[in-house]
This record gives structure tokens, sequence and C-alpha cells, in this order.
């Protein structure tokens, strides 16, 4: 519907959603949760790879930091990223809320995934050198968040080519046609 609208490769939009993570043993990446409430599944391509998820009740004992649900839509990723202050591995004694926390732990071996809901927090390391691709994904559980997602996708693109109040403006308008037909549809009786 939207790249339809937008007259853009809706694989090339949705190939931006993925990410692929390449790193020697001992890369981590930081406590946090994917933005635009986003679900992501990881898959291991090569190496082994420790996660460890929290769940989304823990999040204010996880001393959370960066982007807030207003700010959620703006800029890139790495802005809108929520992140934590805790370092899993060496947690501060300054952070005592943390020892509240039920860790859960996963390792991926090649060829494995992981399914990560909405709002779970996560932390990774990498065990040995690694590949591991990554996709967001929004179902109807979630489905507000592509939204977020897709305006913060293109918003740079419209400014440039139209300016910043004009691209904007049409770019909203655009997801506001599409926030009204996922309204329709989920209101729908069709399956």
């Amino acid at each position: 519907m939207f790249c339809a609208a937008m007259n853009v490769d809706w694989k090339e939009t949705l190939a931006g959603m993925d990410r692929m993570q390449l790193g020697p043993a001992g890369s981590v990446s930081r406590l946090h949760v994917e933005n635009a409430s986003a679900h992501a599944w990881h898959g291991q391509i090569q190496g082994r790879r420790a996660f460890v998820l929290f769940s989304p009740k823990d999040g204010p004992n996880l001393y959370p930091e960066g982007a807030c649900e207003e700010s959620q839509g703006r800029g890139q990723l790495e802005e809108r990223l929520r992140r934590s202050a805790v370092d899993v591995l060496r947690p501060s004694k300054g952070l005592p809320k943390f020892r509240d926390c039920r860790a859960h732990l996963a390792i991926l071996e090649p060829g494995e995934i992981l399914v990560v809901p909405q709002g779970w927090w996560l932390y990774s390391v990498t065990l040995e050198p690694s590949a591991t691709l990554t996709r967001r994904f929004w179902n109807m559980a979630n489905r507000d968040g592509i939204c977020e997602e897709l305006e913060a996708m293109y918003r740079e693109n419209f400014e440039s080519q139209e300016g910043a109040e004009e691209g904007r403006a049409r770019l909203r308008t655009y997801i506001e046609k599409l926030r009204y037909k996922q309204q329709q549809d989920y209101s729908s009786d069709e399956d």
C-alpha cells in the first residue's frame, strides 16, 4: 500500500529493515529495545552468538535511556534506539535495581533463529567470529510501529526533494493514509 502510493520498490523498502552483523569474538551489542515497536528475528549464519533477553516488565529496572515514545519516529536508527545504561556482563553497583531483573539466555549456533517479541530488551555478544542476519518485522499485534518506521526511513528523502516542511507534510499524508487503511483492515471481519 505505502510503497505503491509512494512509487517506491517494496523489495528495497523491506531490505532496508535488515541488518547484517559481522564481528570477531567478543563483539557486543549494547542492551536495547528495537525501535518502532518491532519484533525481530536473528538468524545465525556463522559462528556462535549469545543473547541475553529481559522481559518488558524489567524495563524500569534496566535504567533506560535514549529515545522515548514521542521521539521514536525521528532521526536515524541509532538516534531512535532505546538503550540501557546496564552492562549485562559487568553490572555497576550504582545500578542496584538491575539485580531484580530476570535474564533469559540463548546461544545461537549456525542455522538457528531467535525471535524476539516487541518490547523485549536484548544484549548480545559473539562467542567466536560471527555473522548474524537480523530482520525487524510487524504483525497485527504491533502494526502501528510500521508507520513510525516508514516515516523515519523516508523522512530525509522527502525533505531533500521538497524542502523540510513540504516534504514532512507530504510524507505525513502518506503515513496517515496507511494508518487509516490499517484501521479499516483491523475493524474488518475478513481474515
